[in-house]
């Protein structure tokens, strides 16, 4: 038993390891920064759209408070003139007013701490997918360097021009030769 556990364990590793010769690093590192700004961009059209619903709350709670403004005027003007039943479906209005407003001032702390909560998050975010962006791109320069060293070797050693050390025979021949040479035409010169 143990040794079929090892055997499925050995054969996953080469599966994966199969795996990873077949991903190509550079495209998984470029799409996975792809997704980074994508999320950001969505982070940062959700806190556009908090923004808008939070202004429109703001610019709604503004509209209630003038017209309870108004009807606290009619309020008053229906109680002078002792109008019960006007007076109390002017409260009621009041009443409905107030209710909305505090619903919509309750909306509008929720908004603004969802959107600080987002702000914060996409700093962070921000930060960090920056970071992993100049990180990449010293990644993949040292890469591109890399590849062009190992051409640039790749053609040394096709074409011979790969640094060979010379034999101790072949650097006496050369010597002799040369001396010999030199000779030759010392020789021409004298005569």
């Amino acid at each position: 038993m143990a040794i079929m556990t090892r055997f499925i364990r050995i054969w996953r590793a080469d599966v994966n390891g199969v795996m990873d010769q077949f991903e190509d690093k550079e495209l998984l590192l470029r799409q996975s920064l792809r997704e980074m700004a994508e999320e950001l961009h969505r982070k940062e059209d959700r806190l556009q759209q908090l923004e808008a619903i939070g202004e429109k709350t703001r610019r709604d709670q503004e509209g209630y408070r003038a017209e309870e403004l108004k009807l606290e005027e009619d309020l008053e003007v229906a109680l002078n003139k002792e109008k019960d039943d006007i007076a109390r479906m002017l409260i009621r209005k009041i009443k409905i007013m107030q209710s909305q407003r505090a619903i919509l001032a309750k909306q509008g702390i929720e908004l603004a701490h969802e959107q600080m909560e987002i702000r914060k998050a996409l700093a962070g975010q921000r930060a960090h997918y920056e970071n992993l962006q100049v990180q990449a791109k010293v990644y993949l320069q040292k890469k591109a360097q890399h590849e062009d060293d190992l051409l640039l070797s790749g053609l040394r050693s096709d074409y011979g021009w790969q640094q060979v050390e010379p034999a101790a025979e072949e650097i006496e021949l050369e010597l002799l030769k040369r001396k010999e040479l030199k000779e030759r035409s010392k020789g021409r010169v004298k005569e």
